[in-house]
Parts: C-alpha cells; sequence; structure tokens
C-alpha cells in the first residue's frame, strides 16, 4: 500500500478465509465468545459468535433465536483459493455446523478471504524492528496488534490509539 520497500527476508505467514454466518440458533450453539476446534471435518479452526458478545450483531427483531457467526479456516501463504473452492468450503462449514447443532436455518453466509491472516519471525529476524523504523521515517505510525505486528492485549491497543490521537508517536 505505500510501496515501500527495503532489503529483507519476508517473514513466513498464514492465510485465514473467514466464513460469516446469520443463522437461527441451532439447538447446542454455546454461549462461548469463540471456541477452537483442532479437528474439524471441513478444516476450521476456530468458530467466534459475534452475538455472544454484543446483542447489536442481531437484527432488533430477532435477539432471541439467531446467531451471528464467524469461522476461521487456515492456508499456506499464497494459496488462495478459487471463487468455486471458497463456495464449496463455505457450504462444509455451514453443513459441519448444523451437524454439530450449532445453528439451523441460514440466513446469510458470507467469504472474506485474507491475505496475511498470521505472521511471526524467522529465529533471529528483525524484520519487523526494520519496518517499523521505516515506516516511521515516513511518517507512518503503526498501532494496535496488527498494525505492529505483535501480540499485544486489548488495553496496550487501546493506549496506542489514545497516544496517537494526542499526537505521541508509538
Amino acid at each position: 500500500m505505500t510501496n515501500i520497500s527495503f532489503d529483507e527476508v519476508q517473514p513466513p505467514y498464514t492465510s485465514v478465509l473467514v466464513v460469516n454466518i446469520g443463522a437461527k440458533k441451532g439447538e447446542k450453539c454455546p454461549n462461548y465468545h469463540w471456541i477452537y476446534f483442532p479437528k474439524s471435518k471441513s478444516g476450521f479452526h476456530r468458530v467466534g459468535f459475534y452475538s455472544n458478545v454484543d446483542i447489536s450483531f442481531l437484527p432488533e427483531h430477532s435477539k432471541n433465536d439467531k446467531v451471528s457467526i464467524y469461522v476461521e479456516k487456515a492456508y499456506l501463504s499464497n494459496n488462495k483459493p478459487t471463487d468455486e473452492e471458497m463456495q464449496q468450503q463455505c457450504e462444509k462449514i455451514v453443513s459441519e455446523l448444523k451437524e454439530m447443532k450449532y445453528i439451523s436455518e441460514v440466513e446469510v453466509v458470507d467469504p472474506t478471504w485474507i491475505e496475511v491472516g498470521y505472521t511471526w519471525e524467522y529465529p533471529n529476524s528483525n524484520w519487523r524492528e526494520k519496518a517499523l523504523e521505516i515506516l516511521r521515517q515516513n511518517e507512518i505510525y503503526q498501532i494496535g496488534r496488527y498494525g505492529k505486528w505483535k501480540f499485544q492485549g486489548i488495553a496496550e491497543s487501546i493506549y496506542d490509539g489514545f497516544k496517537i490521537k494526542e499526537g505521541i508517536k508509538v
């Protein structure tokens, strides 16, 4: 996006297909915010429940019998499925969630492809520090968990936002 580059080995990453689903709640729909699945038939690794985090993720008239879900499936970098393969994956995920009785009647399915979903560093690499410094030199200030390419909690991300708003470069 910036057209800024530097001579450094690119970090490894995985991509993620996020399938957003709006449906009628199934009889075994959990009350959790998210659940990890080490082995699912369709290959997803996490199911999250937007509507369990905040009820406003549902239409006003249907707060008791509906659920708003996201499902994540990771892929190796540079392995984006075709549109047809994504559609097939959505169908498999919906079918599995119905089997699990998390959902019943589906109202909407909306897949989103995230090319760089998760990154990590090679041992002894300092690409992240170099990249952040080059961006700062160009008056681009990365904040938050994804902006800084590091794991941090919500409190630190909010703090970064306040500091940038105050003009303090983080």
